[in-house]
């Protein structure tokens, strides 16, 4: 078989920001899926996904650093053997792939986190100078989910943020399409807590999403943040030219942003292939 180029996928460098499993869940739950969308990508990329790099800080409750006391995304621009074991690992396998002649090297990388002081769901970039192709993801993502806001993504890459996972792969790997995102701890843009005696609601259509008008806001839930995964993935689809999905081919991206908005229909794009619960009706609960 020819040499496929790779998508890498990373999460939960940090153990205290677990919506980035939950967002990796959706997206693996997707890729798995039996949407046309999904086959096509498993058919033209090779996927090497680490739901969980920081295995130990997770198992022992920590909220940022390893059980060295130390952060690992701020280790990647050269991780010692004995002290940063999993990122040392981990580059030197991403670097092996990338320049081995077994793949056409790495497409995209992403690095999923979590946010404790923003709202929504947004992505770094790597180099403020890139070409504008580089925006092209992320506006796609927003496109596909109004949870993810495409104004609050930014390329800019200050020094503290040189020792990152993103910025190395792309630096150093050569890797042109590398982003983390950041899923809020909290809520979507334009959360308001609600008071007992209201239903509070917030138009999200102008911060990047696909959603018109407007509708109750709410916590981020793990469901609702699966389904960020989800959009991940449909968007991903598009952004490689590989997706063949109906609605995808038609223009519509839009993952709903909450579970409440979901039709009964989109269940095939979530249930791996050969489950009772995959479901083989179109999508059909894409807003304009």
């Amino acid at each position: 078989r020819a040499p496929r180029p790779l998508v890498v996928v990373i999460a939960r460098q940090h153990p205290g920001e677990v919506v980035g499993s939950w967002a990796v869940q959706g997206f693996l739950k997707f890729l798995l899926g039996p949407s046309p969308a999904a086959q096509s990508l498993r058919e033209a990329y090779v996927f090497h996904v680490v739901p969980m790099v920081n295995v130990d800080g997770v198992v022992h409750g920590n909220s940022r650093c390893t059980l060295a006391g130390v952060d690992p995304n701020r280790v990647w621009h050269d991780p010692n053997p004995i002290i940063h074991p999993v990122v040392y690992a981990l580059k030197n396998h991403l670097r092996s792939v990338a320049q081995g002649s077994a793949c056409k090297g790495i497409e995209l990388f992403l690095d999923f986190h979590g946010h404790s002081a923003k709202f929504g769901c947004f992505f770094y970039g790597s180099n403020p100078t890139a070409p504008i192709s580089n925006a092209v993801f992320p506006k796609l993502c927003a496109v596909a989910s109004r949870d993810i806001a495409f104004d609050q993504c930014h390329w800019r890459c200050p020094r503290s943020h040189r020792k990152t996972a993103r910025y190395v792969v792309y630096k150093q790997l050569g890797v042109k399409y590398s982003y983390t995102m950041e899923c809020s701890l909290f809520a979507p843009v334009g959360f308001n807590p609600p008071s007992s005696s209201s239903t509070v609601t917030a138009d999200v259509s102008g911060g990047g999403g696909s959603g018109a008008g407007d509708r109750p806001m709410s916590h981020f839930t793990p469901n609702r943040v699966e389904w960020i995964g989800v959009a991940v993935g449909r968007a991903t689809a598009t952004f490689l030219n590989v997706s063949i999905d109906p609605d995808v081919e038609n223009g519509h991206l839009c993952a709903p942003g909450s579970p409440e908005d979901e039709p009964a229909g989109r269940a095939d794009h979530l249930a791996p292939a050969g489950s009772a619960s995959a479901c083989t009706r179109s999508c059909s609960g894409c807003e304009a």
